[in-house]
């Protein structure tokens, strides 16, 4: 991937251009912000859903991003692979409070 690197002085005014190509792999090394972390990859996670009025309900989904290499960024697709709604031994259910 090439980069155009521009350098300014302290009172903004143009001091110089460079380019540099780097490999992809490398550029999250060199570059912090850069938001690459591959392209295709999942994230698992418990999501919880409450309102005050309904019962407590947790979900388990994998989040799948794959890189937009025309807008240089990720799309995300977010899959819900299970629910569950807790009880107590009882039976009864859980409610939250804000």
């Amino acid at each position: 991937m090439q980069f155009q690197i521009y350098t300014f002085d302290s009172e903004f005014n143009f001091v110089n251009k460079r380019d540099e190509e780097i490999e992809v792999e490398k550029i999250k090394e060199k570059y912090s912000w850069y938001p690459y972390k591959g392209e295709l990859y999942s994230v698992e996670g418990i999501s919880l859903n409450w309102n005050p009025g309904f019962a407590l309900k947790l979900k388990k989904k994998r989040t799948t991003y794959k890189y937009d290499w025309l807008f240089l960024g990720y799309y995300k697709d977010v899959e819900v692979l299970d629910k569950v709604k807790p009880r107590t031994d009882e039976g009864d259910k859980y409610f939250a409070k804000a």
